[in-house]
């Protein structure tokens, strides 16, 4: 006998009001199918091939149940989107035998399902309703009530029906890019404008202005003394900013001329300090100015004799 080979009017799962198969990958067959295919020596699991004759489209699929109506088939509305058929369409349906899988690609439409914290361990589990896997198949995966929409991109091994089978096969897994992923633009440091001065300018700047205004004073704001009396004013002429370009300094009010590029200094004539007299000479100096005071002696006092009291009796 040949390859089992029928064609039946195709529905989606919703009219059996069963949408949790929408997330998988196997169709329901009515019982005959299931007759036919036990007299036939096919492997295990059954696999299928789905055509579209009319518009070349093919894909496979696993069988679930053979609980539908005689002529008739139902399968997820992804399939049969992919397949280009609505609802009450003919496909063919033919057995097929496809290689365990070894690698497969697939690309996520959204960024947001690379972002769960383990996407492996959410195909592992959503693999388990699915036992093809075909390159330009759309499938759907369910996650914390999410639904998930993935592109087959790559199968290997490579075969002519570009298809494998995942069922008790270890498959290992990439990821492309998902659809809406744009990559970041590089941020660069944004060129200096006219008014910007270069940090290496910035000293020459500084001088330029000091040139311009050589009057410029420094440390001249006020200050408070602690215990809060009005704050000292000094000389205007001792708080001039320093010199510029090697200009020398000169001391107000100088009667010697200094030669230029020469400091000069000027200091008081003092006279002899007292810290320079020895004791002697300081306290004669006291003493003449009636500074010193000498304490007059004090009298002596009686000495005290041992037992030389009066001594009275009890009596």
């Amino acid at each position: 006998m040949g390859p089992f080979k029928q064609n039946l009017r195709c529905h989606s799962v919703a009219v059996l009001e069963r949408n949790e198969l929408e997330c998988g990958g196997k169709i329901i067959l009515p019982p005959s199918a299931l007759d036919h295919l036990t007299k036939l020596h096919i492997n295990y699991p059954m696999l299928f091939c789905i055509k579209n004759t009319q518009r070349n489209m093919q894909t496979h699929s696993g069988v679930l149940e053979f609980i539908a109506e005689e002529g008739l088939c139902y399968m997820p509305y992804w399939m049969m989107d992919r397949l280009l058929i609505q609802e009450g369409d003919f496909v063919e349906i033919t057995s097929a035998t496809l290689q365990k899988g070894q690698f497969v690609k697939l690309q996520p439409h959204t960024t947001s399902f690379i972002d769960i914290s383990n996407p492996r361990a959410v195909l592992e589990m959503a693999f388990r309703a699915y036992s093809t896997l075909t390159v330009g198949d759309t499938i759907k995966v369910e996650y914390n009530s999410k639904i998930y929409l993935i592109d087959v991109l790559e199968v290997q091994p490579a075969n002519v029906n570009n298809a494998i089978t995942i069922v008790e096969a270890d498959v290992q897994v990439d990821f492309a890019p998902p659809l809406d992923y744009v990559e970041p633009v590089p941020s660069f440091a944004a060129p200096a404008t006219q008014n910007q001065i270069p940090a290496e300018n910035l000293d020459n700047t500084a001088a330029a202005e000091l040139q311009e205004d050589p009057k410029s004073l420094r440390f001249t704001g006020e200050y408070h003394t602690l215990r809060g009396g009005p704050p000292k004013q000094f000389r205007s002429d001792l708080t001039k900013s320093a010199p510029v370009n090697g200009q020398p300094i000169t001391v107000p009010n100088s009667s010697a001329a200094a030669s230029p590029g020469e400091v000069v200094f000027k200091t008081r004539d003092l006279k002899r300090s007292n810290s320079l007299l020895s004791s002697g000479e300081r306290k004669s100096k006291r003493r003449k100015r009636g500074e010193l005071n000498v304490p007059e002696p004090e009298p002596e006092k009686p000495k005290l004799v041992p037992f030389s009291g009066v001594g009275h009796s009890l009596r």
